[in-house]
């Protein structure tokens, strides 16, 4: 499984640490740290280098094909929907930021950009060394928001913590997992041809797109601004065409859907279930309507037409009838019960009698409905009685394939459980050892015994036991080996 991030850019390389601007090109200061020793002392300090020109987007004329992944909609289309915006997808992660001027505050815009205009307003010709699209200044996107129109989509897996690591291995080694995408921020109409241009978006790149001598001293500078009149020629670093479709996207229809209330709904999202005869054999329900139904609910329903109460057909004359269905229900699931005296402890319904089932008696600790509560709720109304049979008959059908994934669930318990085993087991052996081997020891035995470890045993108030002997009266060397050799019994 894998998660989908988005980044709003992406820089790596030399291009991410420039700061400055020379001539249309970032600029690179660099240095290296020199350390010095002498006579032991050792000083470290810092040597400049010489400033290094990168390229800039006026020193280049386009990008490989084999970097646009996808375009969307496809080149060809004939019918596209008019309420997706168009947008193309570029294997390099890395590249709409390449040659961007540095920002301060890290949000660099673009060095190219997506823009989409009709066939009829646009005009597509051949030039040298890029193609020419001659466009309306006004049809164009504002290029002070371009930063919002290009982002970068990673797709990591579930135990990532984030999509740097990934980013960054894409950008420096190719696995294209992660892609970069330009859109379009115009809305398209519906039943026209369309040319869709990756253009540049600096007046270098269109100076040196369309072989023209540039404004040397705005270099970076958008070629074209918002509310300008006229047209404006563009080099074409890469294009497609596409045409929409007619009316009647998804978004049309669903405008035209208009809510309706639930009270103008009577019964929707619920059927009717027949109640007349609820037991196999006889009529329990003597008198009462030729047909008697309840109302049953269904998981999904309108936004307030929950019912709190049960609902009959026979309403509100069916109360004679409900109660009777309910007391006959009782007397029947309360029946293993009644085969007793007196209720045992350990009560098992099975054994005693063949009943209706009595839900969640359980989980409740009940063998009947005399408490009254959520169980005499649940088993009494017919609503909540099928529900907990489907349920029920849902387990008993599925009941290997659920203990199946109960017992995946619970991991390693069988491991955990082997570990509290082998703890209890060492728990107890040291015990044993210790009544049959320590216990018997007289003290000074046990102070001679311990010599070895008194260094390492802990002792409560003196830090370790050869604290314990230091501060006591006993002599230095009470608890030393020659001392145990010469106090043993026979010694």
């Amino acid at each position: 499984m894998s998660r989908r991030w988005f980044v709003s850019s992406v820089g790596v390389g030399a291009a991410n640490e420039a700061r400055a601007v020379r001539d249309g090109r970032p600029l690179l200061r660099t240095s290296v740290r020199a350390t010095r020793t002498l006579g032991g002392a050792s000083e470290s300090f810092p040597i400049d280098g010489p400033e290094l020109a990168l390229l800039g987007p006026g020193d280049v004329v386009g990008f490989e094909r084999a970097l646009v992944a996808r375009e969307e909609p496809p080149p060809g289309t004939t019918d596209a929907a008019v309420e997706n915006l168009a947008c193309v997808e570029l294997t390099d992660a890395s590249l709409p930021w390449q040659l961007s001027r540095p920002a301060a505050d890290g949000r660099a815009l673009p060095w190219i950009v997506l823009v989409v205009l009709r066939e009829d307003e646009a005009r597509l010709t051949d030039g040298s060394p890029l193609p020419m699209l001659t466009a309306p200044a006004g049809a164009l996107p504002d290029l002070a928001d371009s930063w919002a129109w290009a982002h970068v989509e990673a797709r990591v897996a579930d135990s990532a913590p984030g999509p740097q690591a990934d980013v960054e291995a894409d950008v420096r080694g190719g696995s294209r997992t992660v892609i970069a995408r330009l859109l379009c921020p115009r809305r398209l109409a519906s039943d026209s041809g369309w040319i869709a241009c990756v253009v540049p978006a600096t007046n270098a790149g269109v100076a040196t797109g369309l072989d023209r001598r540039g404004d040397a001293a705005r270099p970076f500078a958008a070629p074209w601004r918002r509310g300008q009149g006229g047209t404006v020629e563009l080099p074409v670093y890469h294009s497609w065409r596409f045409r929409t479709g007619p009316d009647g996207s998804f978004e049309e229809l669903a405008r035209l859907v208009e809510p309706v209330r639930a009270t103008d709904l009577p019964g929707f999202g619920s059927r009717a279930i027949d109640v007349r005869r609820p037991w196999p054999h006889g009529d329990l329900l003597a008198g009462a309507p030729e047909r008697l139904t309840v109302s049953l609910q269904g998981a999904l329903r309108v936004p307030g037409s929950e019912v709190a109460e049960e609902r009959w057909s026979d309403e509100p004359s069916d109360e004679p009838t409900r109660e009777r269905f309910a007391a006959e229900l009782r007397r029947r699931l309360d029946a293993p019960a009644r085969r007793f005296a007196t209720v045992r402890e350990a009560f098992d319904r099975d054994e005693a009698a063949v009943a209706p089932p009595l839900y969640g008696s359980h989980f409740a600790g009940l063998q009947d409905l005399s408490e009254g509560g959520w169980p005499s709720e649940l088993n009494l109304q017919v609503r909540h009685r099928v529900a907990a049979a489907l349920g029920t008959r849902y387990v008993q059908l599925e009941q290997e394939f659920l203990m199946a994934r109960a017992w995946e669930q619970l991991g390693q318990i069988r491991a955990a459980n082997k570990l509290l085993a082998v703890r209890e087991l060492s728990s107890e052996a040291a015990t044993v050892a210790q009544l049959k081997h320590l216990a018997p020891m007289a003290a000074t035995e046990v102070v001679g015994l311990s010599h070895t470890l008194a260094a390492a045993v802990p002792f409560e108030g003196a830090g370790t036991l050869d604290g314990a002997f230091a501060r006591s009266a006993l002599p230095d060397g009470a608890a030393s080996a020659a001392f145990k050799r010469l106090a043993r019994p026979g010694g």
